[in-house]
């Protein structure tokens, strides 16, 4: 079967569980339908910024680099390995390097290890390297016709080794999720509440009757929400107090602690424009939201 999109590293994270921002409904999507994500002003940065990292550990760490090539994951037609560059060791073996960028407002975590394996695992390679820049980024500059502006950056290059069991493990992730899920075009259970509607995108408009345990969990569910809700209003009280007593200053402390902070921004009158500019406002609305009450 034909996926737009093959298996590959970057799938991994989602396979294990511990991607923040892909489930394996998004994974299932992309690979049979393609992706609707069309990058920001993070994944600008970062395609700006691999060439130069790559560029940095050759020169401190005194490695030749290489540009990365797409190669098949062993025999299966629809697994795949993308590594962003290889270099060569001291011990002249081919090993993989996967350049990062990470800021304020992302972070290194365990799905790019599962990536890096797994680059590792595709090529062969004993070693791998993960180069990232750790940088503060003014995130409003980040655009193609504009220049980064950064300061504070330092690269950190992070070495492993090819650890087979993990390898083998996403090896028998993923070739499972192709055989149950892709090839036959069956949907892995949601694991969030935004993967329902991927799945279930249109109402049917018919009614059905819940089990029992079904009920337990709408009554317990109910009892959470009054909890909740109690609680929230005790905390409106709350902030109201601390408001009250920040009035128009820039921040609250107590001892050292801040104990609250005042932020001002603009907003945007959707419903103005609406009314003002029907066609754009049809032309730019977002996608259908469904809500479960």
């Amino acid at each position: 079967m034909e996926l737009v999109h093959r298996i590959g590293g970057s799938a991994q994270g989602a396979l294990m569980n511990v991607d923040k921002y892909k489930t394996k409904i998004d994974l299932y999507h992309e690979c049979l339908y393609g992706s609707d994500f069309k990058g920001n002003i993070f994944t600008i940065a970062g395609n700006i910024l691999e060439p130069v990292i790559a560029l940095e550990f050759s020169k401190r760490e005194k490695k030749t680099v290489f540009e990365g090539e797409k190669i098949q994951v062993k025999d299966y037609e629809f697994l795949v390995a993308v590594p962003d560059y290889t270099y060569i060791n001291e011990n002249l073996e081919k090993c993989v390097l996967e350049c990062k960028s990470i800021g304020r407002f992302t972070n290194l975590d365990y799905k790019h290890y599962l990536q890096l394996q797994w680059y590792m695992g595709a090529t062969q390679s004993k070693e791998g390297c993960i180069a990232y820049i750790d940088r503060e980024i003014d995130i409003a500059n980040i655009y193609p016709h504009k220049e980064i502006q950064y300061s504070n950056f330092v690269f950190n290059f992070l070495y492993f080794e090819y650890d087979s069991e993990i390898f083998e493990k996403m090896l028998g992730n993923s070739v499972k999720f192709y055989e149950e899920h892709l090839l036959p075009r069956i949907p892995p259970e949601p694991q969030t509440l935004e993967d329902i509607p991927k799945i279930y995108p249109v109402s049917n408009k018919n009614r059905i009757e819940a089990m029992p345990d079904i009920y337990s969990i709408f009554l317990k569910n109910k009892e959470i929400k009054t909890k909740i809700k109690e609680l929230t209003k005790e905390k409106e009280g709350y902030d109201l107090l601390l408001r009250k007593e920040i009035k128009d200053n820039r921040m609250l402390f107590f001892e050292g602690t801040k104990l609250l902070s005042r932020s001002e921004y603009m907003s945007f009158d959707s419903e103005k424009f609406r009314m003002e500019n029907p066609e754009l406002y049809e032309k730019y609305k977002t996608k259908r939201v469904i809500n479960f009450r």
